[in-house]
């Protein structure tokens, strides 16, 4: 009876950490995904800051080829036409600095997120780990179990054998005429 009850406290035990085993599966895949997703965002990023700053530096030679030409037009205008090429250049580097700093800015926190996720989906295999290793004990005592129940039952077979010949001698002895007590 008592071998029962402890080997469903075992088969609960196993159903339990089977499902824990899942759930931590599950994590470490939503982990890995967030980590995909997140590389990929990164990636885009730059690609888009990449693109960004070429059209802002071909935006603002363009801008310069037009000022130097307007400028070589009219040499009378030459001071105030530079004093408006300087500004817009100005004005273009301060767009430049703004987008490379939210750019920037976005990349750090990517990379901050990527490096929370490797944390924990290390912390998610660890995590496995154990619990792999606590399914081999349980296994091993287990089949410990099962051997030690295996010969209990060979042991009752064997007592239940040698009941039963004392039985017997006992109601033959009884049972001998001439022998009365």
């Amino acid at each position: 009876m008592q071998k029962q009850y402890y080997m469903k406290q075992y088969d609960k035990k196993m159903k339990q950490t089977g499902e824990q085993m899942r759930k931590v599966e599950q994590e470490r895949d939503q982990a890995f995904d967030e980590l995909r997703h997140m590389k990929r965002i990164a990636q885009e990023t730059n690609v888009m800051i990449d693109e960004t700053l070429a059209n802002k530096r071909s935006n603002s030679e363009s801008l310069l080829l037009e000022n130097q030409k307007s400028v070589q037009e009219s040499p009378n205008n030459k001071l105030s036409e530079k004093d408006v090429l300087l500004d817009n250049m100005r004005n273009e580097m301060n767009n430049l600095r703004s987008s490379e700093d939210n750019a920037m800015t976005l990349l750090s926190g990517y990379k901050r997120r990527i490096q929370e996720l490797e944390i924990e989906l290390n912390k998610t295999k660890e995590s496995e780990a154990n619990l792999f290793d606590t399914l081999v004990m349980q296994t091993k005592q287990l089949e410990q179990n099962k051997i030690l129940l295996e010969e209990s039952k060979l042991e009752i077979t064997s007592l239940e054998e040698k009941l039963m010949t004392e039985q017997l001698s006992a109601c033959q002895t009884f049972q001998i005429p001439g022998n009365y007590l």
